[in-house]
């Protein structure tokens, strides 16, 4: 993902009938703005991926002409083994815009999956937070030690969920991959436009503890309608209704609550943006002292502070790498000539003199 208004990359899972004609022509499929490749978990499959990231005003286009493509093929548009994941750029969020979202999003989840098909719910392949919440955890453990998303790192570990934290690490984005295959390109692109909606939404908040704040004092209706756009939420939350939906909030509350508490934001903030010039500095200091051949230590190559990528891990290993490097590629020393002692003279044989 790159910074500026290219917010969106979809990936699109779709299977063929059978493994004759109709598999070859799928793979046979060229479509303008759109890679194919292998997918291991699909049968008689394959995967389209946007070559690069598309902005608001191309995307429905850009969806429009995969699936004009795809109608005219003998897909198996029923199958449970396919699905869709959009990326959501995050490269120009900084740490408290990113924990905001996440926030956000975690509170929504349960009303969001109510949008996809029930056989979404509890798969293995995109696991909720009610069903997992082993993140939680991760998320806590950073900020006690006032680090940020160091945890991406772990990736497939946190791969499969219904939120990829970490693409973050990857991609500078967050990956969303419960929408089943079968969604039509109207309702990919519904799906797709809700989240960047709710990414710019939550960035409105102070921190993650003032969007359960708000969340503990506003009724459903305003909470959603400050963070979801008017033509999704009409279709989860149907109006006078909100007795049935509301539960759905409730659900990832508790774990949410732990986290979005867990720190004085303002403190976590100052202090991990301090951490990430510390870093700053000693990759110029490393850069400046060893410059190793070969190795590339250019800062215009690493995240700016308070960017979504695991540069703090990054920056530190391109570091430790450096130092390595330069011990075991300095000189030898020179050896001194032997003194005289007064046991006897200077023993005899080759001496290298210091300076020759």
């Amino acid at each position: 993902m790159q910074q500026g208004g290219e917010d969106y990359g979809i990936e699109v899972e779709v299977e063929a009938n059978s493994h004759g004609p109709a598999l070859e022509n799928l793979r046979n499929t060229k479509v303008m703005g759109w890679k194919q490749v292998g997918e291991d978990s699909l049968r008689s499959g394959v995967e389209f991926i946007s070559k690069e990231p598309v902005g608001r005003e191309k995307k429905d286009k850009h969806v429009d002409l995969l699936y004009h493509a795809l109608g005219k093929l003998d897909i198996a548009w029923t199958s449970q083994r396919t699905s869709i994941h959009v990326h959501i750029n995050m490269s120009h969020c900084d740490m408290l815009q990113t924990y905001n979202f996440l926030t956000a999003y975690f509170l929504l989840e349960n009303l969001l999956l109510s949008y996809c098909k029930p056989g979404r719910l509890g798969n293995l392949f995109c696991l909720s937070l009610a069903d997992c919440d082993y993140i939680v955890e991760e998320i806590r453990k950073d900020l006690s030690n006032y680090n940020f998303m160091s945890f991406v790192m772990l990736k497939d570990r946190i791969r499969y969920g219904a939120i990829n934290i970490g693409a973050l690490g990857k991609f500078q984005s967050l990956e969303f991959r419960s929408l089943q295959g079968s969604a039509t390109a109207d309702e990919v692109k519904e799906w797709s436009t809700m989240y960047a909606y709710l990414r710019d939404a939550s960035m409105k908040y102070r921190s993650p503890e003032h969007i359960v704040d708000d969340y503990f004092t506003s009724t459903p209706e305003d909470f959603v309608r400050r963070l979801l756009p008017y033509s999704f939420r009409r279709k989860v939350c149907p109006i006078g209704k909100s007795a049935v939906w509301g539960e759905l909030l409730d659900l990832n509350l508790a774990p949410v609550s732990l986290f979005a508490y867990e720190v004085d934001w303002r403190v976590w903030a100052k202090r991990v943006e301090g951490a990430w010039k510390k870093k700053e500095l000693a990759l110029k200091r490393a850069k400046k002292k060893y410059n190793p051949g070969g190795m590339t230590l250019d800062l215009a190559e690493v995240a700016e502070p308070r960017t979504v990528v695991d540069a703090y891990a990054e920056m530190e290993a391109r570091v430790m790498r450096a130092e390595v490097q330069a011990r075991t590629q300095a000189p030898p020393r020179r050896r001194r000539r032997p003194r005289a002692t007064i046991d006897g003279p200077a023993p005899i044989g080759p001496v290298r003199w210091r300076g020759q």
